[in-house]
């Protein structure tokens, strides 16, 4: 019975303390990949969203804008945008 609470509080060899600090390096690297991901993935929707609405906007007539608060002239700034912006 001594062997086996002996075993139990025996100290971690390195070996042992390097796989553990591996392991729990690669939890964290892919923790930053997940986010990583969904941050891109966030982005990516984020830009399809813009230029659907900038084509929606395309249709729209001079009282249209008005009604919403722009000109011409702020609706052609906004079409000639990149998606990015």
């Amino acid at each position: 019975m001594s062997e086996c609470i002996d075993t139990i509080l025996a100290r971690p060899g390195p070996l042992e303390t390097a796989v553990a600090r591996i392991s729990v390096g690669l939890v964290h690297a892919a923790r930053l990949i997940d986010r990583g991901a969904v941050w891109l993935l966030d982005v990516l929707y984020e830009w399809r969203a813009r230029t659907a609405e900038r084509h929606a906007m395309r249709s729209l007539d001079d009282r249209m804008l008005r009604d919403i608060g722009l000109s011409r002239a702020d609706l052609e700034r906004e079409l000639h945008k990149p998606f990015w912006r």
